[in-house]
C-alpha cells in the first residue's frame, strides 16, 4: 500500500497570491492616508476659521496689549501669506502704525509689520506685533488667497485681516493696491491635491468650503 500525497501549492501560485494581496493592501493604504489627509484638511481649515475668529473676539473685546496709553484699543488680526520658509499665517496685535477714524487718530494701520521678531511671544508687550505664528502640516500648503473687490479681483501672495472693537467687521487689505476687499479666500491644499477654502467676509462672517 502506498500512501497518498496530499497535493500543496506550487510556487507559482504562491507568488500570485502573494501579489494580489500586496496590490490589494496598496490600495487599502493608499485609500486610508487619503481618507486620513481629507480629515487633516477639514481639521486644518477650521484651525485656521477659528484662528481669524479668535482675532475677531480679541479684536471687539477688552483684550489687554501691554501698558501703553490705550492697551484696550489695538485691534488684533491674521496675516496669511505663501511661500514662507518659516511659518505660513501669524495671529497678531495691530500695535504698530495708526489709524484716521472719523477725525480721531487710532492705533493700528490694518497691517502686520513682518519685521517683528518670528521667536517672541507677544500680546502682552510693547515689543513685537507677533502674537503667536503656525506652521501648516507637513506637505500641507497655502496654494493661493483671493481678495474680492468692487476695483477687481487679486491673487496676492499676503492679506491683512483685523477686527477693530466695537464693530464685528472686517478691514481687509493686501498691503500693496490698498484696494476695499469684501472677501478674502484662502485656499488649503493636502499632498493630494485636495483643497478646503476659507472666506472672511467683510461683515465679520467666516465659513469654511
Amino acid at each position: 500500500m502506498y500512501a497518498k500525497h496530499k497535493k500543496g501549492f506550487t510556487l507559482i501560485e504562491v507568488m500570485v497570491s502573494i501579489a494580489i494581496m500586496i496590490v490589494i493592501l496598496s490600495i487599502a493604504l493608499f485609500n486610508h492616508r487619503e481618507f486620513g489627509n481629507t480629515i487633516k484638511l477639514t481639521n486644518l481649515a477650521y484651525d485656521v476659521a477659528l484662528s481669524v475668529r479668535q482675532a475677531q473676539v480679541y479684536g471687539i473685546s477688552v483684550r489687554q496689549t501691554g501698558t501703553g496709553s490705550d492697551p484696550f484699543e489695538v485691534p488684533y488680526g491674521v496675516y496669511f501669506f505663501v511661500n514662507d520658509t518659516d511659518i505660513d499665517y501669524v495671529f497678531f496685535a495691530d500695535e504698530d502704525g495708526t489709524t484716521n477714524i472719523g477725525g480721531e487718530v487710532k492705533t493700528g494701520d490694518g497691517e502686520y509689520h513682518r519685521n517683528s521678531p518670528p521667536t517672541a511671544l507677544a500680546c502682552q508687550t510693547d515689543t513685537t506685533e507677533l502674537c503667536e505664528g503656525f506652521t501648516l502640516p507637513t506637505g500641507f500648503i497655502i496654494k493661493s488667497i483671493m481678495g474680492y473687490s468692487t476695483e477687481g479681483n487679486n491673487s496676492g501672495l499676503e492679506f491683512h485681516i483685523t477686527f477693530r472693537r466695537p464693530e464685528p467687521n472686517a478691514r481687509l487689505e493686501d498691503g500693496t493696491l490698498n484696494r476695499d476687499y469684501y472677501r478674502i479666500d484662502i485656499e488649503l491644499e493636502s499632498p493630494e491635491g485636495l483643497t478646503k477654502t476659507v472666506s472672511v467676509h467683510e461683515n465679520g462672517n467666516i465659513t469654511v468650503n
